[in-house]
């Protein structure tokens, strides 16, 4: 540690400029004010060059915010460097999770960063990849290589860490990507539709299409095109499940049967869109209408009344 005192007091003692600290940093610490990921990280860096002259030691911080999207991420770092020398690291990346977040998800990432230190500042250019792993339902742990390049100077360096992944806030919905109950790391189907009934492992047991109809209408309105074709791409991406639609109705027609006909053309209905439209193999959908036998709430007010008059997608057992 004897070497690192005189570096560390020549960098306080030099007035070093602010304006030439790396920007982005800057932009990292706005990170702190979204959601986000908090990552602290030891690392070890093997490398022979201006900055690192043995291979040394890192550990910091980084802020991770993910996009909608939620196989990319931002991410700002800040990093303490001891070596023969005592010097700062930082780092703006982009990251690309090739899978959404699941219990083994491999990551490649690419940005700039800039290291400060004895009056000086290097910039740099940075790649790398990685693996996160689910070690519980709301903690990652990431094991990440780097390749630091200083451009002119031909010298580079490698970064092996290993970082403490703990999401905060809205971006926690990385840990449950389908927003199902079921963290990702045991989700075995980790892309069910919205607001999708599962079971213990995720698995897709049925859903309210939330399709509302006038009274004996069986018409679909166009503002729902949006789920359906969502709902489409989930059953295109799973054919071995058979789904039937189910079709209910309120109590405002007294006839018994004609209850049980409006519903099963309002089943009709949406299995066409599904098929015609949106491409589901027909073979995968059944269709069956159960009138106002099986009402969601008391048909007592003219909104309950609609809530009952909708469209309900099982699993076929």
């Amino acid at each position: 540690m004897k070497k690192l005192v005189p570096a560390f007091t020549q960098y306080k003692k030099g007035g070093f400029n602010m304006k030439k600290f790396v920007p982005a940093f800057l932009v990292a610490l706005t990170l702190s004010n979204m959601t986000f990921s908090w990552d602290p990280y030891p690392g070890f860096y093997l490398g022979d060059n201006h900055r690192v002259v043995n291979n040394g030691y890192e550990i910091g911080m980084t802020l991770t915010k993910p996009f909608e999207n939620v196989r990319w991420a931002l991410e700002g770092n800040l990093g303490l460097i001891a070596s023969s020398k005592l010097l700062f690291s930082s780092g703006l990346n982009m990251v690309y999770n090739l899978v959404p977040y699941q219990s083994v998800t491999p990551y490649l990432f690419v940005g700039v960063g800039g290291d400060i230190g004895e009056n000086n500042f290097w910039m740099n250019t940075n790649l790398g990849a990685g693996v996160k792993f689910f070690i519980a339902p709301d903690w990652m742990y990431s094991l990440q290589t780097k390749w630091v390049w200083y451009g002119e100077r031909a010298n580079s360096e490698w970064l092996i860490a290993g970082i403490l992944n703990i999401p905060i806030g809205e971006s926690a919905k990385i840990l449950d990507v389908d927003g199902d109950g079921v963290p990702n790391y045991r989700d075995k189907f980790p892309d069910t539709p919205a607001r999708a009934r599962v079971d213990s492992r995720g698995s897709f047991l049925g859903l309210n299409l939330n399709i509302n109809f006038d009274t004996d209408k069986d018409i679909v309105d166009e503002s729902y095109s949006n789920e359906l074709k969502a709902f489409a791409q989930y059953l295109r991406n799973h054919p071995e499940q058979r789904i039937e639609i189910q079709g209910h109705t309120d109590n405002q027609l007294a006839v018994i049967d004609k209850n049980l006909d409006l519903s099963f053309r309002r089943a009709t209905s949406v299995a066409k869109i599904l098929t015609v439209k949106y491409g589901v193999p027909k073979d995968q959908l059944s269709v069956n209408g159960y009138g106002a036998t099986r009402p969601l709430v008391a048909n007592d007010t003219e909104d309950h009344r609609a809530m009952n008059r909708r469209i309900e997608a099982v699993l076929v057992k």
